[in-house]
């Protein structure tokens, strides 16, 4: 399993099992470090987190592949090209880089809107300009992602998947990315941190799903492995992942990780899949 060290942490109070708040620039430097120790090579990050970027530029990143992402051109529509300019430019200014690995739409969906072919023009000339090698977008669903690959030539997909989230892992669109020479980046593995809580912490607003979360800590006693070993190695049994992205908040909790990445012993999984955007989509927790 590649790793790769996801960074909304660094920049804000981000995750529902995070107690202890955006994590502070020693501990960044720490978990850098050991990051480049451990050969993890990739680091994404996003405008939209805050100020990790500039965090991340106070490490020594030189030896890292950098992804960051780019926000809503609204407010930009008579100029689009030079919006998307000055935000990889400024990104490229905070992170200390005078160039990245690849830049991602955080909003994919406008690439579906009537200014959708300028926007995508405006991330190619950044590609052609090299200040980045790789384009791409960061998808949340499977329609998403099938009508923006059906109609643009990226480089790089980031998407959800996890036990509960396997709506595009069960598609089998994994296999139409890769032929694509498309980098898949998978995220959200933890969903958020919520696969991590014991039973009993996980928040009232879940109770509609508590059979799922019974179901899951049941399977992980059965088997004798904490919900770290169980994630990953449900991540670890999916074929065509190039990276994945594991939100971090110190260094000791990376080591776990690195130990844990590469366990591919774990087999018979508990069907969990659920489809409810409701559960699977973080961004609708706070209506729960």
């Amino acid at each position: 399993m590649n790793l790769a060290i996801g960074t909304a942490q660094f920049g804000l109070d981000y995750g529902i099992s995070n107690f202890s708040g955006k994590v502070k620039l020693d501990e960044v430097k720490k978990i850098i470090r050991f990051a480049k120790i451990s050969g993890i090579d990739t680091i994404d990050t996003a405008r939209d987190y805050g100020d990790s970027e500039e965090s991340i530029g106070k490490c020594d990143i030189s030896s890292f592949k950098v992804v960051t992402k780019i926000g809503t051109f609204k407010g930009h529509e008579n100029n689009i090209c030079n919006w998307s300019e000055q935000e990889v430019k400024s990104s490229l200014e905070k992170l200390g880089l005078e160039k990245m690995y690849g830049i991602l739409l955080h909003r994919p969906l406008e690439l579906l809107s009537k200014n959708g072919d300028e926007l995508f023009k405006s991330i190619l000339k950044i590609k052609r300009d090299r200040l980045v090698e790789k384009i791409g977008v960061s998808v949340y669903s499977m329609n998403e992602l099938m009508n923006i690959v059906d109609k643009f030539d990226i480089d790089i997909v980031q998407l959800p998947i996890n036990i509960i989230n396997q709506e595009i892992l069960n598609s089998g669109y994994l296999k139409v990315l890769k032929s694509k020479n498309i980098e898949i980046h998978a995220r959200s593995c933890f969903l958020q941190g919520l696969l991590l809580m014991d039973y009993n912490e996980i928040p009232l607003k879940f109770k509609k799903w508590s059979n799922i979360f019974l179901d899951w800590h049941r399977w992980l006693i059965e088997n004798n492995i904490n919900a770290v070993q169980g994630c990953l190695s449900f991540i670890n049994s999916i074929d065509n992942i190039d990276k994945v992205i594991v939100g971090i908040q110190n260094e000791t909790q990376l080591k776990e990780l690195v130990n844990y990445s590469n366990n591919k012993d774990i087999k018979n999984f508990p069907d969990l899949f659920c489809k409810d955007t409701d559960l699977i989509d973080p961004s609708n927790w706070s209506s729960l």
